[in-house]
C-alpha cells in the first residue's frame, strides 16, 4: 500500500526529483542527497517507492536516457504523478552483466524474453527499466511497458511482507523510444 498522502508531500518538497536535472523537474543534486532521503524513508519505514522509482528507474533513465524520454518519464516522476521501477533480479541470479532475459531486435522494435522476480512497486508504475541480452557479451536496457504484449505481472510476497513482482517476458514488445541508450554497444 503507498501512502500517497507522503508521495505527494515528497513531491511537493521536490524531494523525489532531487537528484535529476532542474530542466527534468528536478534540483540537479547527488545521490548522497537522495541516500538522506532514502535513509528517513526507512527509518519512518515510509510504505513509498522512492527507491524504486528514484534510483532503480529514474536514475538510470536520467544517465542513459535521451531528452525525449527524460521529459516524457522524469517530470511525471518529479511532480509524483509517476512510479518507475528496474527489473534487476532473475531466478538463477542477479548478474546484471549477464542477464538470462534477452532481447532481440524485431524490425523497428524489440522482443524481449526471460523472468525477472522481486520487483518492487511493479503494480504502480508506467515503466520497468529491465537489462537483457541483446548479443555475446552486450546488455540493453529497455522500458517495458507493465500493461504490454506479451507481458505478464505475477504477485509476490517479500518476506518483509512488501507487495513484489515476479515479470515474465515472452517476446513482449519494446517500441525504439523506450530503448535506453545503444542496446548493443552498451547504454
Amino acid at each position: 500500500m503507498v501512502r500517497r498522502e507522503v508521495w505527494g508531500a515528497l513531491a511537493q518538497a521536490n524531494l523525489i526529483g532531487l537528484g535529476f536535472s532542474e530542466e527534468y523537474g528536478g534540483s540537479g543534486l547527488s545521490l548522497f542527497e537522495v541516500a538522506l532521503v532514502l535513509e528517513q524513508v526507512g527509518r519512518h519505514v515510509a510504505p513509498i517507492p522512492y527507491l524504486a522509482t528514484v534510483v532503480m528507474g529514474g536514475m538510470p533513465i536520467e544517465r542513459f536516457g535521451n531528452d525525449e524520454q527524460r521529459n516524457r518519464l522524469l517530470l511525471p516522476v518529479s511532480t509524483g504523478e509517476a512510479v518507475l521501477t528496474a527489473a534487476l533480479i532473475e531466478p538463477a541470479g542477479d548478474d546484471l552483466i549477464d542477464p538470462a532475459t534477452t532481447a532481440r531486435k524485431d524490425g523497428p522494435r524489440w522482443r524481449l524474453d526471460g523472468t525477472k522476480i522481486f520487483i518492487p512497486a511493479a503494480h504502480l508504475v508506467e515503466r520497468i527499466v529491465v537489462p537483457a541480452t541483446t548479443a555475446p557479451g552486450k546488455v540493453g536496457l529497455f522500458l517495458v511497458d507493465p500493461h504490454g504484449k506479451g507481458v505478464d505481472l505475477q504477485r509476490q510476497k517479500a518476506t518483509s511482507g512488501e507487495r513484489m513482482t515476479r515479470l515474465v517476458l515472452s517476446g513482449a514488445v519494446v517500441e525504439e523510444s523506450d530503448v535506453l541508450g545503444d542496446p548493443l554497444g552498451g547504454p
